[in-house]
Formats: C-alpha cells, structure tokens, sequence
C-alpha cells in the first residue's frame, strides 16, 4: 500500500488541527483565565450579593489565585486584594450594623442613635440594606 502525498498532507492539517483545539481548550480552561472571569464577574455582582455568596466567591478566586504561576500572581494581586476588601466591608459592616441595633435598649437610646444609624445604613451596599431593612424601619416606627 502505497501512502500518497495527499494522505500526508490530510494527516499533517488534522494533527495540526488537533494540536490547535488541545491549545485554545488548555488556554480557556486554565486556571489563570478561570481567575480573570471569576474576578470580572465577583466585581459586576459585589453590591448585589450576600455576605456568605462573597465570602465563597472569594475562597475559590483564591484558590484558583494559589494554583496560577507567579507571573500570573503579580498581575492579579491588586484585583484579588480588592476583592478581599469587599468582603472586609461587607463584614465590617453587617458587624458594626448589629452593634448599633443591638446597643439600644430604651426610648432613650432610640432617639440618640437613630441618626447615626440611619446615616451607615444608607452607606451600607444593597444587600446588606434589605437584611437590616424591616431592623431600621421597625426603629424609626417606634420614634
């Protein structure tokens, strides 16, 4: 059996293509690129989320974030830094929003810091104001 020129030219171009798919699949699934879309998509939906939502988004940015060559780690530290400052905040502030609710125990104490709560509420991201919403319109009702 005699292989002629055009076999090995359609093996060469499907092996080629082979290598090329085994590529671009390597370069979409990578861990790198899988942190970029985590990161661009953690950012997008920041305000919106929950607590507990963030705080898994940012264990799995990080673990992905662990596995990326050092290359790759010194061009997404800042945003994964970022990232960890969000969920801070959303901590931060779910903490000091219970403190300030659970610090009142008279009329007295209604009246005093019913300002100061509702100026961090306002300050506080969206899904945080719905968790503490009925909290502060339950206040204010009974000023």
């Amino acid at each position: 059996m005699m292989v002629t020129t055009l076999t090995i030219v359609f093996i060469s171009l499907g092996s080629l293509a082979l290598l090329l798919l085994i590529f671009v699949l390597f370069r979409h699934f990578s861990s790198h690129r899988k942190l970029h879309r985590k990161l661009a998509t953690f950012f997008v939906h920041a305000e919106k989320q929950s607590l507990d939502f963030l705080k898994k988004e940012y264990l799995a940015m990080y673990k992905l974030y662990m596995k990326v060559s050092h290359d790759h780690k010194e061009k997404t530290y800042e945003k994964i830094m970022h990232a960890r400052r969000k969920v801070e905040e959303h901590m931060q502030g779910s903490t000091k929003m219970d403190a300030l609710l659970a610090g009142i125990r008279t009329a007295k104490d209604k009246r005093a810091k019913f300002k100061e709560i509702q100026k961090f509420y306002v300050s506080l991201p969206k899904k945080l104001q719905e968790k503490y919403h009925a909290a502060v319109m339950q206040l204010k009702e009974g000023l």
